[in-house]
C-alpha cells in the first residue's frame, strides 16, 4: 500500500542540538498540530530534538553517515512527489540539490532557508558555488534582512525572496529573569554553539577594539 503523500517535507542532516535543527523542530511539530502532513527527511537518525517530534509526523531516514552519501536516496523519496513543497535546512543540502536539478536529476520544488551570513561562512573561493546552486532554488527564506542582503550580493537574485525571523513558540519561556540583583557595570550575552558560523571570534575581536570606548565599571 502506498505512503500518502505529505503537504510538506522539510529536508535536513539531523535533529541534534542547533539553531536550525529547533526551527525545524518547531515548524513540523506546528505544521502537524494544524493538520497538514508533515514528512522530515534526514541523513541520519540521530539527535536530541528526535524525541520531542510530535509522533504524527513522518520521518524517512537515507541512514547514511554524512549529507554527501545521502543525495541519491533523499533526491529519489523527493522525486516521488515532486509537487510537494519542501524546506530545505543547510548549505550542502542547497548547493547539492541545485547542482542535481541543473542535471536534471531532481525533479521536486525546494525552498532554502538561510539562517547564517554567508559572506563570512563560506570561503570566497566557493562564493561562486553559492551563487550558481542556490539560485536553483524555487525559494530563498532569509532568517535576517543582513544575510537576505548577503544572498544579493552574492548573486542570488533570480528567485522568489521571503525575510522570515525564527519561529518563536508562545508556550515557551524565552528569558527568565532572576530575582538577584545584577551588580552595576557593562554586561554582554552571548548566546551560542562554539561553531564557526556563530561568530564568536568576531565578537571577541570587536570587543577588543572598542575596549577603550566601553564605560568603565568603577565609575558606573
Amino acid at each position: 500500500m502506498d505512503e500518502p503523500r505529505p503537504d510538506i517535507r522539510l529536508v535536513i542532516a539531523d535533529l541534534s542540538g542547533g539553531g536550525s535543527e529547533r526551527v525545524c523542530l518547531r515548524l513540523a511539530n506546528q505544521w502537524v498540530r494544524d493538520g497538514l502532513g508533515v514528512e522530515v527527511l534526514i541523513v541520519r537518525l540521530r539527535g536530541a530534538y528526535l524525541e520531542q517530534l510530535d509522533p504524527r509526523v513522518r520521518i524517512y531516514s537515507a541512514d547514511k553517515s554524512g549529507v554527501r552519501y545521502a543525495f541519491f536516496r533523499l533526491i529519489r523519496r523527493l522525486n516521488r512527489a515532486p509537487a510537494v513543497p519542501t524546506l530545505v535546512f543547510g548549505i550542502d543540502f542547497a548547493v547539492g540539490f541545485g547542482l542535481f536539478r541543473k542535471l536534471g536529476w531532481l525533479r521536486a520544488c525546494w525552498c532554502y532557508r538561510e539562517g547564517s551570513l554567508p559572506t563570512q561562512n563560506i570561503s570566497q573561493r566557493f562564493h561562486w558555488l553559492y551563487r550558481v546552486f542556490v539560485s536553483e532554488a524555487d525559494g530563498v527564506i532569509a532568517q535576517t534582512d543582513v544575510a537576505a542582503r548577503e544572498m544579493k550580493q552574492l548573486g542570488v537574485t533570480s528567485v522568489r525572496w521571503a525575510v522570515i525571523p525564527n519561529p518563536v513558540s508562545r508556550s515557551e519561556t524565552l528569558v527568565r529573569f532572576s530575582d538577584t540583583p545584577m551588580p552595576l557595570g557593562l554586561h554582554l550575552l552571548a548566546v551560542g554553539r562554539l561553531s564557526r558560523e556563530k561568530g564568536f571570534e568576531r565578537l571577541i575581536r570587536v570587543l577588543t577594539q572598542q575596549q577603550p570606548n566601553l564605560p568603565d565599571r568603577k565609575s558606573t
